[in-house]
């Protein structure tokens, strides 16, 4: 966003989002009131420089209007890093250094179960040690994270691969679709795709490739939307603790309806383009809107975007992510504070809150618990 407004090309909306960072700015002690003019102008000519050179661009100067701006813009530096983090609707609090934390949790790793047909299960992970049982004629094998089924049959088989919360997989299914689970979900299909349909159904959230084929593809998400392609690339994230469902559309195009007592809606039908994104009440109706693809993909990207976003929604993702139980104690007000956020998701958990230290929200880990005050 300061990348493109010191380009000239931010939008109203960033323009607005900006001014009003500035302005609250204006208001807080700047620890450089004490430097002389000169000190003040070598810094500023030194944060240009620094910003020019991990931008590999040239920033008119003109545009920045003070030396917080000049500041603003060498968040550039810290985005190069992988870390930003920006809190609006901020209170005059006094900043809370975080509890020193004494337990961590890690990333999530390359893990899932896998349900077979005849309902035994096979847990997945980095080895490939397991023995996977041919599910009729079609042959499994699992590698580095990735599980992949080979061959064609006419039986009407179906397993189901989970990923728990902390865990991310990937599956090859027998059409040749790729499929990359999210942390907490759960996709169900058939072991051989056969007739003149393919159809899954998905828990959580996964992103698709779909193989081209004649036949549609069919993804049931949560039971409350159904997204038919013939070909194409798209995210859809369909947790069930989520009110709604969004289908992303990256490449190609694709039909989503809700579905009512498990059929599609016809009136309620919306064709995406790409960019698109198609937002689905449970039997109620859709809106169509343009998506933002970076906040949509930072999963599959391995990134944690969050843009003007609520604790409370960010919480939630690091619960899925990281395995924790997020428990809030005192002000519920909390929840509803508002950050901009980019951070490497392969950080522990504990380099993720570092981040947010200065924001006055402090956090504690107790074994499998992220306490927030």
């Amino acid at each position: 966003m300061i990348r493109r407004f010191l380009n000239g090309k931010a939008t109203e909306a960033e323009k607005h989002f900006l001014d009003a960072y500035e302005a609250y700015a204006d208001k807080q002690p700047d620890i450089t009131d004490s430097y002389s003019a000169d000190k003040k102008e070598q810094l500023s000519a030194q944060m240009l420089e620094v910003v020019r050179r991990k931008t590999a661009a040239t920033i008119p100067f003109a545009r920045l209007r003070s030396t917080r701006w000049i500041a603003a813009a060498s968040i550039l530096v810290v985005l190069a890093t992988g870390i930003i983090l920006y809190q609006t609707n901020k209170t005059n609090s006094p900043r809370v250094a975080v509890n020193p934390v004494p337990e961590d949790r890690p990333p999530a790793s390359s893990s899932a179960q896998l349900t077979l047909a005849d309902g035994s299960r096979v847990n997945l992970d980095s080895n490939g040690l397991a023995v996977l049982p041919n599910q009729g004629n079609v042959n499994l094998s699992y590698k580095n994270g990735q599980l992949e089924y080979r061959g064609s049959s006419n039986a009407n088989l179906y397993n189901t691969i989970s990923t728990p919360r902390g865990a991310t997989y990937e599956v090859t299914l027998a059409d040749g679709t790729k499929v990359w689970l999210n942390a907490a979900s759960a996709l169900r299909y058939p072991v051989a795709f056969a007739g003149n349909e393919r159809s899954v159904t998905l828990s959580g959230e996964a992103y698709f490739e779909v193989a081209r084929n004649q036949v549609p593809f069919k993804v049931i998400a949560n039971g409350k939307s159904e997204v038919e392609v013939l070909g194409t690339h798209f995210n859809v994230n369909a947790y069930p603790d989520e009110s709604v469902v969004a289908t992303t559309l990256l490449e190609g195009k694709v039909r989503v309806a809700v579905l009512v007592n498990d059929q599609p809606e016809k009136q309620s039908t919306l064709l995406l383009s790409p960019g698109q994104q198609a937002v689905t009440t449970a039997g109620k109706n859709q809106l169509k809107k343009e998506a933002d693809l970076n906040s949509v993909m930072a999963w599959k990207s391995g990134k944690f975007y969050f843009e003007n976003e609520k604790l409370e929604t960010i919480m939630k993702e690091f619960s899925r992510w990281y395995d924790v139980e997020v428990v809030y104690q005192g002000n519920d007000e909390l929840k509803n504070r508002r950050f901009f956020m980019i951070v490497d998701r392969k950080l522990p958990l504990r380099e993720v809150l570092k981040s947010l230290e200065n924001s006055g929200v402090q956090f504690q880990i107790e074994n499998k618990k992220l306490i927030i005050r």
